[in-house]
């Protein structure tokens, strides 16, 4: 073989190669870079979610510490009014009852401070020695120093919550142990708030849910949603589906008490979407621009892959043509001749068959040779060269009325062919080329070629099928 007849030089590095030994396609390669992208993104939305997560626990946390300060305020006033009190008590007398005047000042203090419920003096016994309740025979009776909580001022005890009796308000303990300058404690001042009066929080159109609880037990002291405070038994149960399950804890400082802090459900979401909707069109256009990028080059590399098959069809049917021409040339033997030439074209050219055919007296085409793994289909072929029979409207029939090439792209979608396709799809056949033998100036046979691959059959490769065709023609002169 010839340097010209060679096969063309092979690039350095072969992309459509390199995908078929890996069994991979292109797709899955140029598919990488947008996979890698929505990964990107996905991710940093992920990133962005979690952010807005944390800005609206710093949101909760705010107000929480927000309404932390208005109860410990509250708190530290009370306290404040009870150190201020026991000032005016006689600390030379123990369990004393006070003079009329101080009894009077101190019930004067309870009626100005209406969050107090009331204003009693108890002695270290526990008798009561003032008591400004209105409901005295029902209160509750005097609590031992032990179920209080010393806080940061050891006089200052905080007790738990209560209600004095029956549909009252509920009461926190709150009490102040008057001590001698020697330490002895001579009384103690007790002033129960109204928890509806420690809790209130006068706000507006706040999207959080306040849940209030005694730090010791874990008793819910009042829950303040939707604008509206709910105390007592009923704060157990106000728990608001609007408002997610879990929240934001916030303590209060030098209190046994904390509060959680629960956003509206959604909100979350809300915040996010609020910011992530511009970062969403920008993704759209860039996936967009990687997209046409990677169609693009899936066009390229397709083409190129289309071209390099081209190539080396061609190459193989030059190669096929190279060899045919020492076969004739070397030939002495008509029918030995035909069956070379039909081996050497499967053999060179990836055809699942090739055959020659004559039609007898009858008309009807006879194999004086075939070659291939399709041979059983060219065994039980009817052709006919009679126009006005089916078998006569085959390839065959059509090229030797013709006396012309005749090309068949897709067996399937010929619908002249109908009658020979199901046949051929059984041998893994798609597409064929059937070509004039003449012998001394008439048409004599005819080649046909048969391959697997549809649309094989291109102008370039037609061309050097047909110049085969004039070789073989030229061998049985």
């Amino acid at each position: 073989m010839s340097p010209s007849e060679s096969s063309p030089r092979r690039p350095l590095f072969d992309f459509a190669k390199l995908a078929q030994k890996l069994r991979l396609n292109y797709g899955f390669f140029l598919s990488i870079p947008l996979l890698m992208f929505v990964a990107w993104g996905v991710t940093n939305e992920w990133t962005e979610y979690q952010h807005a997560k944390e800005e609206i626990t710093e949101f909760e946390h705010r107000a929480g510490a927000a309404y932390a300060r208005i109860i410990e305020n509250r708190l530290n006033n009370q306290y404040r009014l009870l150190a201020f009190a026991s000032v005016l008590l006689d600390k030379n007398t123990e369990n004393a009852t006070p003079s009329p005047q101080i009894q009077a000042f101190l019930l004067h203090l309870k009626h100005l401070n209406t969050e107090f419920y009331a204003l009693n003096l108890y002695a270290t016994d526990g008798s009561t020695l003032i008591c400004s309740s209105t409901q005295k025979a029902e209160f509750r009776q005097f609590t031992p120093e032990k179920d209080f909580t010393p806080l940061a001022n050891s006089n200052a005890l905080l007790g738990q919550d209560n209600a004095p009796a029956p549909g009252e308000d509920k009461l926190l303990s709150m009490r102040y142990r008057v001590q001698s300058d020697e330490g002895k404690t001579l009384f103690y001042l007790s002033a129960p708030i109204k928890l509806a009066a420690l809790l209130r929080y006068n706000a507006s159109d706040l999207p959080w849910q306040f849940t209030v609880r005694d730090a010791r037990d874990h008793s819910v002291l009042g829950v303040w949603q939707n604008q509206k405070l709910i105390v007592g038994g009923d704060a157990l149960n106000a728990a608001n589906l609007a408002f997610e399950p879990t929240g934001t804890l916030v303590n209060l400082a030098n209190y046994p008490i904390n509060l959680t802090v629960k956003s509206k459900v959604g909100a979350v979401t809300a915040l996010y979407w609020h910011s992530a909707q511009s970062r969403l069109m920008v993704y759209a256009a860039m996936f967009l621009v990687l997209l046409l990028g990677t169609l693009s080059l899936a066009g390229i590399l397709r083409e190129r892959e289309r071209t390099a098959h081209q190539l080396k069809r061609l190459a193989q049917f030059n190669a096929l043509l190279a060899q045919m021409n020492q076969a004739i040339n070397r030939s002495e033997n008509e029918a030995e001749l035909l069956h070379t030439l039909c081996s050497l074209a499967v053999k060179y050219s990836d055809l699942r068959l090739a055959f020659i055919a004559r039609p007898n007296a009858a008309g009807w085409f006879e194999l004086l040779a075939s070659a291939g793994t399709a041979t059983g289909y060219a065994t039980g072929l009817k052709l006919s060269t009679q126009a006005d029979i089916p078998e006569g409207l085959g390839t065959g029939g059509q090229v030797w009325r013709s006396q012309e090439a005749f090309y068949v792209n897709d067996f399937a979608k010929n619908a002249i062919l109908a009658p020979w396709a199901r046949r051929a799809a059984e041998f893994g056949i798609q597409a064929s080329a059937t070509l004039p033998i003449f012998k001394q100036g008439k048409i004599w046979a005819i080649f046909a070629v048969y391959h697997a691959d549809k649309f094989i059959f291109d102008a370039p490769l037609r061309a050097t099928l047909e110049q085969l065709a004039k070789d073989i023609t030229y061998g049985l002169q």
